[in-house]
């Protein structure tokens, strides 16, 4: 309930110490005006194999003036199977923190099927303060096997 700027006080600590009965400590307060504001790593697109699971390294950062908490969502246009390796991170002032997404392309995709998964972080301190970055996965089917034949070569006299 303190207005913004800073405080000063001083401690002070009796004891039954004959030679320091009073020891004085200088204490200092800063009361800021919250002001929430993050960073999420920008769009990103990967190809995998059907049936794989591709990786995706992300970062947030919380360029707030205070710590926050940020909340991680991941959601597939598609259905395709997605993970997040954390669904929220606490982060102080100016930290940034790494997290995976994983895309599972499914086994029945045609080549160059497509997913976006849209990543949504949002701040926990005002949950109006969010950032989005989209991940597109494509499928890719692997080439059939290719088989070799080998004729018998005969030779006339």
């Amino acid at each position: 309930g303190l207005a913004t700027g800073v405080y000063t006080g001083t401690l002070c600590i009796d004891s039954n110490d004959a030679d320091e009965p009073r020891v004085t400590l200088p204490l200092t307060l800063e009361v800021v005006t919250p002001s929430y504001t993050l960073n999420l790593s920008g769009d990103d697109a990967a190809t995998g194999l059907v049936g794989t699971t591709v990786t995706y390294t992300m970062q947030v950062t919380n360029t707030s003036n205070v710590a926050d908490v940020i909340d991680l969502t991941a959601v597939s246009a598609n259905s395709w199977a997605t993970t997040l390796s954390d669904s929220s991170l606490a982060l102080d002032s100016g930290e940034s923190a790494t997290f995976w997404v994983w895309v599972v392309v499914p086994g029945d995709a045609a080549d160059d099927d497509m997913d976006d998964v849209t990543v949504m972080a949002m701040s926990q301190g005002d949950n109006s303060v969010m950032d989005t970055a989209v991940l597109t996965t494509t499928a890719e089917v692997p080439p059939p096997p290719s088989y070799m034949i080998y004729l018998p070569v005969i030779m006339k006299p």
